[in-house]
């Protein structure tokens, strides 16, 4: 179900858990018959309350108010919805329903509000939280947000990121017949994820640093840290270090691009600036991407 807030469908849903509680009607058939304000749409304000998890279904026609549910009707008198309340469900919405949107939330408020619907944006206004000047309080409620996005965010990378490595131990296996080493798994200050071997009779080391996206293609991109770097400069690491990237939406499909192609794409510190870490485009590499089965 696609992720949708209004402030209508707010005091709507609120409305019909409240009469729901105080009638003790709580199957498909009682909620059904339940007399209530003019205009509310029931099914909606019901769907909405499942996708926040306000209500909980025991089984296919009977409802439950969640421990949440019952917490926003305490805060609620059956008039209006304070700005205390508002933001508490604007913050529970963000979390449960994960709008498109949220992932804006850690570059500022405003670059989440202008590709909210206009529904979702009069429901932030009614919160208080688009306020100009800003209080402490708001900038308190955006900053809690914007860290559990942040956490989330790399929560998903790093998912993605292991999914690469775990791909690349495997297409090692078939193509050296020696199992590598997940040096990655051990140590992420090694400069490398993978040790593996120049092919099945060739058994120098090959140092493999493992980079992979989910991202359409034209938006994939993937850092390279200064550890990364200086590790796969050295003298010795340079013809032996490999980077495999993977681009993981629709088929799997993967570029292993050599430290020298790599090197057409990295900075040089100046006077008393120095990199941290470069952003690569995959783009940069279109022509090295093969289609494999792993």
């Amino acid at each position: 179900m696609k992720a949708y807030l209004s402030d209508s469908l707010i005091s709507e849903s609120l409305i019909l858990l409240l009469t729901m509680k105080q009638s003790n009607c709580f199957s498909a058939a009682q909620i059904n018959s339940i007399k209530t304000y003019y205009g509310i749409n029931k099914t909606a304000a019901l769907e909405m309350a499942l996708q926040c998890n306000w209500v909980s279904m025991t089984n296919d026609t009977v409802y439950e108010i969640t421990p949440y549910g019952e917490k926003l009707l305490r805060s609620f008198n059956n008039m209006q919805i304070s700005k205390d309340l508002y933001r508490d469900i604007l913050f529970n919405y963000i979390v449960v329903c994960k709008p498109i949107w949220a992932r804006k939330i850690p570059y500022g408020r405003r670059e989440a509000y202008r590709i909210m619907s206009e529904d979702e944006q009069i429901c932030f206004i009614k919160a208080g939280l688009m306020n100009e000047p800003v209080t402490r309080d708001e900038v308190d409620w955006w900053d809690s947000i914007a860290i559990l996005e942040r956490k989330e965010t790399e929560n998903q990378q790093e998912d993605v990121g292991r999914k690469g490595e775990e791909l690349t131990i495997q297409y090692e296996l078939n193509r050296t017949k020696a199992v590598p080493v997940w040096e990655s798994i051990d140590s992420n200050l090694a400069g490398y994820d993978i040790l593996s071997q120049l092919s099945e009779l060739d058994t120098r080391r090959l140092l493999i640093e493992v980079k992979s996206s989910t991202r359409d293609f034209q938006d994939a991109y993937f850092y390279v840290s200064q550890n990364e770097w200086s590790f796969a400069s050295a003298g010795c690491n340079q013809n032996r270090y490999k980077f495999y990237i993977w681009h993981l939406k629709g088929d799997t499909q993967l570029a292993t691009v050599s430290y020298f192609e790599i090197a057409k794409h990295i900075p040089i510190d100046s006077g008393y600036g120095a990199w941290d870490s470069v952003k690569i485009p995959f783009s940069a590499f279109k022509e090295a991407f093969n289609s494999v089965k792993v």
